[in-house]
């Protein structure tokens, strides 16, 4: 099935759609290995629950594409309506632009290795995502998110992971102000610098350089700041000699326990 399939059929198998508009709310609602490689969507829930669709190209204009839907993979194309794959599962993101907020809320095991995010909140609410690159111009992102593991990407807005739960950062240029602002249970371990981090309740956090550390009040008992050096709020970390901080290894469960050695060694010094 070639061109501009008809819409208005429920649970198309494998249609292939490489041009044409389509204002129709709900248009491939349910379809099954949906190819998308171009095309303006310009009505909402366009591909709700949508299974398996490949996405290389296509202009999604309106508000919540691809909802529900399950193991969809982005190489390309751009989402200009809000709340983009809300809730999708096991979604892989591997290119495309982003520019509507709150694009990939309340996703389920997303994989993200590309794509440029614009709007505010993406990966907000969502449930053990893994973001390998991927380039987060907006602020918010991840914000009271669970289990996210972070290994690279660039994250320029502020209000990076705020109010997240169990987050696990090894990676990525965290540039934003306000990093980690009440977030709890939070692991991170950087061999670079975290620029600002601004009120985070519980966790290690290590950074061979942190630029501000920032309280409101005392810090909690159950957060532990370590550095080699602190532009601002020194106080607030305890430092470690250079060079004993260094690049994460790639596995997250050594991660964890060289995080905790590296606490244990700070706490005493």
């Amino acid at each position: 099935m070639f061109g501009t399939p008809d819409p208005s059929g429920v649970g198309l198998k494998r249609p292939r759609i490489k041009s044409g508009r389509f204002p129709q709310q709900y248009a491939f609602r349910g379809c099954v290995r949906a190819t998308i490689s171009g095309g303006e969507f310009t009505g909402l829930y366009a591909f709700y629950g949508a299974k398996e669709a490949e996405v290389h190209g296509g202009v999604f204009q309106e508000n919540l594409c691809f909802y529900a839907s399950e193991k969809t993979r982005v190489e390309g194309g751009e989402f200009n309506g809000k709340n983009a794959f809300y809730g999708a599962q096991e979604l892989r993101v591997e290119g495309g632009t982003f520019n509507g907020d709150w694009a990939l809320c309340e996703a389920q095991g997303a994989l993200i290795s590309g794509g440029v995010f614009s709007g505010a909140g993406a990966l907000s609410e969502a449930r053990e995502a893994k973001v390998a690159d991927g380039r987060f111009v907006g602020a918010d992102f991840g914000i009271t998110s669970r289990d996210v593991i972070v290994r690279g990407g660039v994250f320029e807005g502020p209000g990076f992971l705020r109010g997240s739960r169990g987050a696990l950062v090894l990676g990525g240029d965290i540039a934003g102000e306000g990093a980690l602002e009440r977030a709890e249970d939070a692991r991170v371990f950087l061999d670079g610098q975290l620029r600002h981090v601004r009120n985070p309740h519980s966790g290690i956090i290590v950074a061979r350089r942190i630029g501000v550390v920032d309280f409101d009040g005392p810090p909690p008992d159950d957060l532990i700041i370590v550095a080699e050096e602190v532009g601002e709020g020194a106080r607030f970390a305890r430092l470690l000699p250079a060079g004993l901080i260094g690049p994460p290894p790639g596995d997250a469960a050594k991660a964890r326990k060289q995080l905790l050695e590296l606490a244990a060694r700070a706490m005493q010094a």
